[in-house]
């Protein structure tokens, strides 16, 4: 087909519309467009995960970072992709908006806690693995819980909490004789203390140093337990 150089409408708007990797495109008699849109997006697809192997780990660390730096609120696609260096398609290939990323990054730091393997010696030792993420993140944590993902936040947290509760109460030897149901009773008064501590020390914007605070916590209810 041969085209002039100029084209003249003589019904419509002298375009047509296609959606295309989740962008509208107007094309007209111009237009250099692929006339297999379903194949199009697989290649698009295709070439824009190649293109970023490390995509999606450098967009959550991006995050992080601007968890650290801004409120939840604040921060943008555009910020986000101008930190890790990356185009929007990129970001749009991996998430769907912010608060799917926030999702994504909480539930994936749950269950990277919940991996390890931890070994714990007493109940204190049980919020050690949460102590050290909540310092470590101390302005991200403080800007989730402060955003729009607050329940999302509280309830990875309570995932992470119950978990390594329940590890704790497997491997001491101080309750093997313990019934079940008092076992149960022991994993939801921890799991509950621990959350109650880390959304307290949130809320007062994380103002004390947490590690002496759980420590001298623990201290005072194993000598309520010895005196009786």
């Amino acid at each position: 087909m041969i085209l002039g150089e100029r084209n003249i409408v003589l019904y419509g708007k002298g375009y047509i519309q296609d959606e295309l990797c989740g962008y509208t495109f107007r094309i007209s008699p111009h237009s250099f467009y692929q006339v297999n849109p379903v194949q199009t997006e697989i290649l698009y697809n295709t070439a824009i995960e190649y293109a970023g192997l490390k995509g999606k780990e450098t967009i959550i660390d991006a995050f992080w970072q601007l968890l650290e730096e801004k409120p939840f609120n604040k921060i943008t696609v555009q910020n986000i992709v101008e930190r890790c260096h990356l185009n929007r398609n990129t970001f749009y290939y991996h998430f769907q908006d912010i608060p799917n990323l926030a999702e994504y990054t909480v539930k994936s730091w749950a269950d990277q806690i919940i991996q390890n393997n931890y070994e714990f010696g007493s109940p204190m030792t049980c919020l050690v693995p949460l102590i050290e993420e909540c310092n470590q993140h101390k302005k991200a944590f403080q800007h989730l819980y402060n955003s729009s993902q607050k329940d999302e936040f509280i309830t990875y947290m309570n995932h992470v909490a119950l978990h390594i509760v329940k590890l704790f109460m497997k491997q001491s030897s101080h309750y093997v004789l313990r019934s079940e149901q008092e076992k149960e009773t022991l994993i939801h008064f921890y799991k509950c203390l621990m959350i109650g501590i880390l959304i307290d020390w949130l809320e007062a914007q994380g103002d004390y140093d947490l590690k002496p605070f759980v420590e001298q916590i623990f201290h005072l209810i194993e000598t309520t337990i010895q005196a009786h």
